[in-house]
């Protein structure tokens, strides 16, 4: 990075003391910042990072990663370093920030607050450990505490929730599924009876009533197996009802 050259204007003074002005170069460091005119009506900031009348040093919380003839260039201390620092990395650091905790070897190490004997986090919240610092989560609504997110993380389950296979599960959801499930056996032995009834009357409809009725319950057990959602039977087309009970009254 070339030296940048800014315009100024300093006192210079003749002999007799007499004061004037003369305009002169000052090289300054490539960490500045500079605005001005040739007539010197300006100023020079440093660059974050970098500090004197040059900037040419750098900062407190940075080191100096390279220096030569014509630049300098200072980089931040890692993030785990509580001031100053001898070059990159956590090794590096002379002291630690809150959350990371000195090692004579490897430097300043991350603290795993989850871990310690206080846990840090309310009730019904779970802790995930960040660097320097940790999170608070709240837990599943179907646990009471946990170790971490999910249903299947609870310690224990929640009132209106009981555990199955591992996982707390609403309570009334699965009373509904078993309700569901004996109104869905109850047709299949409604529809197989009427099946019966037909068949002392008329052989071929009873057949054709039967294939349909296997047919439909293969289909439903086929696609409850598959779903994810509460389990509740295909309807019958309502033409066939319609022709089912027109068959059975006659």
């Amino acid at each position: 990075m070339p030296t940048l050259l800014l315009f100024t204007t300093l006192p210079h003074f003749t002999q007799g003391d007499s004061p004037s002005s003369s305009e002169l170069l000052l090289p300054v460091s490539s960490g500045s910042l500079g605005a001005g005119t040739r007539k010197g009506s300006g100023e020079c900031s440093c660059n974050p990072g970098y500090e004197g009348e040059l900037c040419d040093s750098c900062s407190y919380g940075y080191y100096q990663a390279y220096r030569d003839d014509t630049k300098n260039l200072c980089e931040k201390c890692h993030k785990a370093c509580n001031g100053p620092c001898s070059g990159p990395g956590q090794k590096s650091c002379v002291a630690c920030q809150e959350g990371w905790i000195m090692d004579t070897e490897k430097g300043c190490l991350d603290v795993n607050e989850c871990a310690a004997a206080k846990f840090p986090c309310k009730r019904n919240q779970f802790c995930v450990n960040n660097e320097g610092t940790y999170t608070c989560l709240e837990c599943d609504k179907a646990c009471d505490g946990c170790n971490g997110d999910g249903p299947d993380m609870c310690e224990r389950c929640a009132e209106g929730f009981i555990l199955e296979k591992d996982m707390c599960v609403d309570n009334s959801a699965k009373a509904r599924e078993k309700h569901m499930m004996f109104a869905r056996y109850v047709t299949y032995g409604g529809l197989t009876l009427a099946t019966c009834i037909i068949l002392q009357k008329n052989t071929i409809i009873a057949a054709i009533v039967g294939l349909s009725v296997a047919v439909y319950i293969s289909f439903s057990e086929y696609y409850l197996r598959d779903t994810t959602a509460p389990p509740v039977s295909p309807e019958l087309p309502a033409s066939f009802l319609s022709s089912l009970q027109g068959m059975m009254t006659n």
